[in-house]
């Protein structure tokens, strides 16, 4: 995500200086999501409002859908605690200690020394994150270079769930209020 005060292009340049290191990398397609449902902190205050992927479809990227429904696990403030980082904590790979910091600092009880950290986890994230059912992120699909923009048609014919559709938008539904009145324009 780049920062609201960047120029009106800054997005469509990023991207497409990206594409151009992949493509030199040696990558002829990508895959990327993004993320419609917007996200609140326990007390309600919306902190990311969604979005459809209006730069990857300015970009001309093929629409495919969402990807599956899964549960997130969000913090207080929020941001979501990754299945990824539950993981590390539960098999103790690289970064146990950053997921662990995570949850700390949203307000878990620190693990004891010589705790096992499958337990510590299945007593703490429960208590510190909500879990939010996500009906799945937004699936766009971009060739980067002819030879994959000519092949990918077919490919994306051999998977039922990949079929290009028309482009989603956000209807963003009205902010609610919570714990105060609602100010009402003109009142």
């Amino acid at each position: 995500m780049l920062l609201q005060d960047v120029l009106a292009n800054a997005e469509s340049w990023f991207v497409a200086r990206c594409f151009e290191h992949l493509r030199r990398a040696g990558y002829g397609g990508i895959v990327t999501f993004a993320d419609p449902e917007p996200r609140t902190t326990t007390a309600g205050r919306i902190v990311f409002g969604g979005h459809a992927g209006t730069i990857y479809q300015a970009l001309s990227a093929i629409y495919t859908g969402r990807n599956r429904p899964d549960t997130q696990y969000l913090l207080p403030d929020g941001r979501e605690f990754s299945k990824r980082a539950a993981a590390k904590i539960r098999k103790g790979e690289t970064g146990w200690r950053y997921a662990v910091e995570q949850l700390v600092a949203a307000g878990a009880v620190p693990p004891a020394d010589g705790e096992d950290l499958r337990t510590w986890l299945a007593r703490e994230r429960p208590r510190i994150c909500r879990p939010r059912r996500h009906r799945g992120k937004f699936r766009y699909v971009f060739a980067l270079d002819p030879r994959t923009r000519r092949h990918l048609p077919k490919h994306l014919g051999q998977r039922p769930d990949w079929q290009p559709q028309v482009y989603p938008k956000l209807v963003l539904a009205p902010p609610t209020c919570h714990q105060t009145p609602c100010a009402t324009p003109g009142r």
